[in-house]
């Protein structure tokens, strides 16, 4: 017997004249019903009274306004964007509106948490505080973006106006797509604890992200290069951090520079000259420097701004570059203050003559001191007395102004003169030196400024003193400060530490040390490695050429399987014909 099918409790009573009508979404529902059977809307006051012919108990099922929960406000994301075509509001995380389904696009607007539209500017793309010595290149301006996920954008957007230091590192951490990434990078070079950034977690999260995006070959020239320059002003490859630390941002950096050299075709001037300028600045090997040198002289249309960041980046990189080419086009654009600096010290150093540079310079006393320095070293080795005479009396004026490698840099150059005049400008200069924040060059630069002049001994000792602290040498400002001290302990010193810089020292380098150290040298320090291994080469008989290997005969054919066939004898005789015949 089948069983039979149970109704609804109501239904054997119901009676139509009570079924009520939901107001809201116009649904007839059974008398019986306390609750709308479609939207679960609860019935109105005036039904429950119809069917129960009384309100006793409607308060149970309905409750009191009071008593209810406070309405929560509207659900609120820096991610949730507008929709262009009908305005609807849209969470993050839809691709596509979910009202007219239009999909979204770069003219979406987004809705920041204080619940106001924040239209995106294509055309913002901020400049670079002046954060270092040498005046960062300004951030290279791009074209409309490329179709991109809402979630880049709005991280960008998001990194662009983080207010603290906590925000932009916890965007910066979830930073994957290349506008992220880019904005992520310029909001950290803005900060002011830079080694605070370098050393916290989510630092190298980001740095994780970059290297990846640069493998998959996502970010392009502008990009590429403004987060360069935001790195290097950061101080990434410098001090501040442990080996393994400076070894992690040098794999960014060489990561970069391997992006790089697959797209250097595509740079225009302001790229180029922000990708060289931070390379130069973080001292980290650029891969494509000959294609960079190549892609220099192909770029026919410079600013002066940009032309001389290049002209510099590519001078302190030691690029196979003909200056000449660099020198016509110097001449050609308008350079001033710190741009004409960099550019005479970038033609000097490469042998070419600068005096029709030097004649352009007018007053110096509004430059900064980095540029007043960087020009002091391009005009020491030819007669340009006049220009330094103003160096001179900017360095007297405004002496706290300058950093301790900047006031080597003036004495240096100062020093190279015979005129009696910069003596007293070359004493403050020495005096107001902190010998202790002096890098490796620096140092070998003060060395050969004290060996020009009668200095103190309290500044003597002080450079000896930060000479012998000094871990991080390289072979030239080594084999200089070798040359030109005679104490002893920085003797010893100096020689433990080429001992570990013993491969880097190419064969004058080797003989300078050897009558710098004498004895204090290994007896085979100076002996080259490279001679050593060609002698044995050629001592060596020449190998007979080895023999080819036997060849290998192939193996016979399986033997035929013998026995009772299921085949007819006509298929057998085929078969054999086909394939043994």
């Amino acid at each position: 017997m089948l069983p039979q099918k149970r109704s609804h409790p109501s239904h054997s009573t119901r009676d139509p004249e009570k079924d009520w009508r939901c107001p809201l979404c116009n649904n007839v529902n059974f008398c019986g019903r306390v609750h709308c059977n479609k939207c679960r809307a609860i019935i109105p006051f005036d039904g429950y009274e119809a069917i129960h012919g009384s309100s006793d108990g409607y308060e149970k099922i309905r409750p009191i306004r009071e008593l209810r929960p406070p309405k929560q406000p509207r659900r609120q994301s820096a991610f949730d964007w507008v929709c262009a075509g009908c305005t609807n509001v849209n969470y993050s995380g839809r691709l596509a509106c979910n009202k007219c389904q239009r999909p979204v696009t770069a003219a979406c607007r987004l809705v920041t948490p204080k619940g106001e539209i924040a239209q995106r500017n294509q055309d913002d793309v901020g400049l670079l505080e002046r954060q270092v010595t040498e005046q960062a290149p300004a951030f290279v301006e791009r074209g409309p973006p490329a179709p991109a996920y809402l979630s880049d954008e709005a991280l960008a957007l998001a990194a662009k106006n983080a207010e603290t230091l906590e925000t932009a590192l916890d965007i910066a951490s979830r930073a994957k797509g290349p506008r992220a990434l880019e904005s992520a990078a310029k909001r950290l070079a803005k900060a002011h604890r830079k080694n605070d950034v370098r050393r916290d977690h989510r630092f190298l999260s980001f740095l994780r992200a970059l290297r990846t995006r640069l493998i998959d070959d996502e970010l392009g020239p502008a990009e590429t290069a403004n987060i360069a320059v935001a790195l290097a002003s950061l101080g990434c490859c410098s001090g501040g951090l442990d080996k393994d630390g400076r070894a992690f941002e040098g794999r960014a950096f060489a990561s970069i520079g391997r992006r790089a050299s697959v797209s250097i075709e595509t740079y225009d001037g302001a790229a180029l000259s922000s990708l060289v300028w931070a390379f130069a600045l973080a001292r980290q090997e650029l891969a494509c420097l000959a294609k960079a040198s190549e892609r220099f002289m192909a770029i026919e249309t410079w600013d002066a701004s940009s032309l001389a960041n290049a002209c510099w980046g590519l001078a302190s990189l030691n690029a196979p570059l003909d200056w000449s080419c660099a020198l016509r086009r110097a001449r050609a654009v308008d350079a001033s203050g710190g741009d004409l600096a960099k550019l005479v010290w970038a033609l000097s150093v490469n042998g070419q003559d600068v005096s029709a540079l030097a004649t352009t310079i007018g007053d110096i006393q509004s430059w900064p001191s980095s540029a007043v320095a960087r020009l002091a070293v391009g005009l020491c080795a030819g007669d340009h007395t006049k220009v330094l005479l103003k160096v001179a009396a900017h360095l007297r004026e405004s002496v706290a102004d300058y950093t301790s490698p900047e006031l080597v840099d003036v004495a240096y150059a100062l020093s190279k003169t015979d005129a009696r005049a910069f003596r007293p400008a070359i004493d403050v200069a020495l005096a107001n030196i902190d010998a202790s924040a002096l890098d490796g060059d620096a140092l070998a630069r003060l060395f050969e400024a004290l060996g020009a002049v009668e200095p103190p001994a309290d500044v003597m000792s002080k450079a000896v003193h930060a000479a012998c602290d000094m871990k991080l040498w390289r072979p030239a400002a080594l084999v200089t400060v070798a040359g030109l001290s005679t104490n002893a302990a920085l003797l010893d010193a100096l020689a433990q530490a080429a001992v570990g810089l013993r491969d880097r020292f190419d064969g004058a380098q080797r003989r300078k040390l050897r009558e710098a150290l004498g004895a204090r040298l290994p007896v085979d320090f100076d002996k080259a490695d490279v001679a050593a291994v060609d002698a044995a080469v050629a001592d060596e008989p020449p190998r007979e050429p080895a023999a080819p290997p036997p060849a290998v005969a192939r193996p016979p054919p399986p033997p035929l399987i013998t026995g009772p066939s299921l085949l007819p004898a006509f298929l057998q005789d085929k078969l054999r014909g086909d394939f043994l015949g």
